[in-house]
Order: structure tokens, then sequence, then C-alpha cells
């Protein structure tokens, strides 16, 4: 199984949770990728965020797990509140800030898991 990190970027705008999102020509997805060697999932997720969009990733970020995409990756997730106008770069075609009940519609099923847990989360963000 592949091991890839990256950051669910969130932020508010008019009141209402955004996530970022990167689509890579194939699916919607959070910044990520795979860790080189040696490196570690937290360094591995901010390398994956700004190559793929440009944003600096903040300086408080919590890991809040990982999903599976089996038997082919496991992604180990970040989040974090950032801001910035996203400039897709590396692989990814878009990446912007969707509202969250829209992000769900769009992002790979097996992350929509990591949407749920900002979703719990949001009320302590």
């Amino acid at each position: 199984m592949r091991m890839t990190s990256g950051v669910l970027l969130f932020n508010r705008k008019r009141d209402a949770l955004h996530v970022l999102l990167v689509y890579n020509g194939n699916s919607w997805s959070i910044p990520k990728g795979g860790m080189e060697r040696h490196e570690s999932r937290r360094k591995a997720a901010i390398r994956e965020l700004e190559e793929e969009t440009s944003i600096k990733a903040p300086a408080k970020l919590e890991e809040i797990g990982y999903v599976d995409r089996a038997p082919f990756e496991r992604l180990y997730c970040f989040v974090g509140e950032g801001k910035g106008k996203p400039r897709p770069a590396d692989d990814a075609e878009i990446a912007d800030f969707y509202p969250l009940s829209q992000a769900k519609k769009l992002i790979a099923k097996y992350q929509l898991p990591l949407l749920e847990i900002l979703g719990a989360l949001e009320k302590n963000l």
C-alpha cells in the first residue's frame, strides 16, 4: 500500500466553512502526494500543499487520522485553517476553496470521511 500525506485546508467565507480541493484531470482531492524517502508525514503534507496550490501551510496543523483506498493507498491527513488564493501547479489543473457541502459532492469518495470529521470539528475550530 502506498503511503501518502495531505492537508485539509479550510477557511470561513460568509460564515460558511470552505475547503481547499484540487483537481488532477481525473478526480477531486485534498492536496496530497507520496512521501519521499525519510520524509515525515507532516513534511510531505506541507510540501504537497505548497507544490500543488502555491499556498503556504499554516503554522498550526493537526493530524486527524487516515483513510484507505485499499489496496492502493493510505492517506494521512492534517487539518488547518488557511487563507490565500490557490494557484494550481504540479499535477493540479484546478485548485480552489469550495463550500463544505459542495466539496462533499466533488471529493473522491474514499476521502469523504475526512470532510465528515472536519464538519464534526467545526464547532471547535
